[in-house]
Formats: C-alpha cells, structure tokens, sequence
C-alpha cells in the first residue's frame, strides 16, 4: 500500500494548483522568448540570402562629366534667346568699360602719388651735404 500512497503523493505534487499557478506566471516569459527567438532566427535567415549575385558596376568618371555637361548645355539653351544675349552683352561692356576707366583712374593716381614720392626723396637727398673728404 505504501507504493500506492506513494504514487498518489508523487501525483498531487504534480498536479498541485500552486505549481500549476507558477508555470501559468512562466509561460508568458517563455511566450516572449520563443518570439524573439523566431524573429531572430528570421532576421538571420533574411540577411544570409542577401548575397550580392555580381559585382556592381563602378561608376564612370568621363561619362559622368558628359551627362552632366549636356543637362548644363541644355539648360543654357532652354535660358538663353538673342535679346537675353544681348541684354548680357550690353551689361559686360558697360562692366568692363566702367572697370577700365576705374583701373585708369586709379593707375592715375598712383602714378601721381610715387611721383611726388619720388620728387620730395629727392629734394631730402639734395639738402644732404656731402662730408669732406679728408
């Protein structure tokens, strides 16, 4: 009988409702373990079939420069109309006639400026007296 006793007390401790209540508080944790154990193994088996198939081709200085040089012609051509042109003809040599006549001017000036620099070194150096020669 004692076996039987036994067996019963090994099956109300299995079956007891204070284990049964902690294994219900721990299947929630474990719930949350399994998921992100899913979402890690997905992730991985995600990423490992990302294998480049080819080598990607490398960009191409000179056809660079040329794609951009013909956007840049065509946006000149698109801009420009012959009274446009004319409109910045007209300003460049009004720029350039004025920008001369500023250089003269100022030219001007400076040579005047080192000239009578120059006259009052040299009326200095004729008030000097030279020291006799012994």
């Amino acid at each position: 009988m004692s076996s039987l006793a036994d067996v019963q007390s090994v099956l109300k401790s299995t079956f007891s409702s204070s284990e049964s209540r902690s294994s219900y508080k721990n299947q929630p944790k474990m719930a949350k373990f399994a998921v992100i154990f899913v979402l890690f193994a997905l992730c991985a088996v995600a990423m490992s079939a990302r294998i480049a198939r080819e080598e990607p081709a490398k960009p191409d200085l000179f056809d660079f420069l040329k794609q951009e040089g013909d956007k840049i012609a065509a946006l000149f051509k698109e801009n420009t109309t012959p009274e446009k042109l004319q409109e910045i003809k007209n300003k460049v040599e009004s720029f350039t006639a004025d920008a001369s006549k500023k250089f003269q001017d100022g030219s001007a000036d400076t040579l005047e400026a080192i000239q009578k620099a120059a006259a009052k070194l040299n009326d200095e150096f004729q008030k000097i007296k030279p020291a006799p020669s012994a």
